[in-house]
């Protein structure tokens, strides 16, 4: 098949690849080289000149995720890619979904900042329709990863495809982010929510910001402590995501953050 119709092959890669990698892991021996050989073909029918280099590397880590999901990782981050990668997607995305949810930090960090750049280097709709879902839970997760630098590469890659696709493809997201920075859980769940939220209102712009500001400000003075540390962080945030364009808003937000958190008088004030 893969020599007959290469094209029309191309085009249900993101099909099929994902159902080979589930059979990859039988327990039969002949249905494991069944797939391997089955692989090694498709790659075969890829025509993006630069994966075409890699595909070796790629098939590998489908083959084997346990040991080559980071080098195959690491060959991605280390190509400079001239040419959409539409159809490839269908090898990449696997690697990645294993690679966000690998306990290796490093490996995360590395299928985040992939990522962040699908957007400028795949189609919209299809990145949209058949790989965000896929690919969105793993990069949540490393958005709250205990590793500060993880979690800064996941924000960044969450705005950057947020600013790309539009918010209207991550429907209730910024709803979501709010109710984690508002949420009794770990200091460390709430700052990645902060900074995820600080990138992702970057990508919205200036505009979106300004509407959502009032309640960010007031959620800032709630009598509850760790809702105060949620939505202070996310101002803290703020300036260093938006640049120059948020210096209209810093007066209110630097008074508010220079206050000690459990000064609720000094925090109303501030707001008046």
């Amino acid at each position: 098949m893969a020599a007959l119709a290469p094209r029309q092959l191309s085009v249900s890669l993101p099909t099929i690849i994902p159902r080979l990698c589930e059979v990859q892991t039988d327990t039969h021996i002949q249905v494991q080289e069944s797939t391997k050989q089955a692989l090694n073909k498709f790659g075969s029918v890829i025509k993006n000149p630069e994966i075409q280099e890699l595909v070796p590397e790629l098939l590998a880590a489908l083959v084997d995720p346990n040991e080559n999901t980071q080098p195959a990782l690491t060959a991605l981050l280390e190509t400079s890619f001239v040419h959409y990668i539409d159809s490839p997607l269908a090898l990449i995305v696997p690697i990645l979904q294993r690679g966000l949810i690998e306990r290796v930090t490093e490996t995360k960090k590395r299928a985040a900042q992939i990522m962040g750049q699908m957007a400028t280097l795949a189609d919209q709709n299809i990145l949209f329709h058949v790989d965000l879902p896929i690919l969105l839970p793993g990069l949540k997760e490393v958005l709250v990863d205990p590793v500060p630098e993880a979690r800064a590469i996941a924000s960044h890659a969450l705005g950057s495809m947020f600013a790309k696709l539009g918010e209207g493809n991550f429907p209730g997201l910024v709803g979501e982010l709010f109710v984690t920075l508002k949420s009794e859980t770990s200091a460390v769940d709430r700052s990645g929510a902060a900074q995820g939220l600080s990138e992702v209102l970057a990508g919205a712009g200036i505009p979106r910001l300004e509407s959502l500001l009032p309640d960010i400000l007031n959620n800032a003075m709630s009598p509850r402590a760790y809702v105060r540390e949620g939505f202070i962080t996310l101002l803290v945030f703020l300036p260093a995501t938006f640049g120059d364009s948020f210096n209209p808003l810093v007066d209110g937000a630097v008074v508010l953050i220079t206050l000690d958190p459990n000064d609720t008088d000094a925090l109303s004030n501030a707001l008046d």
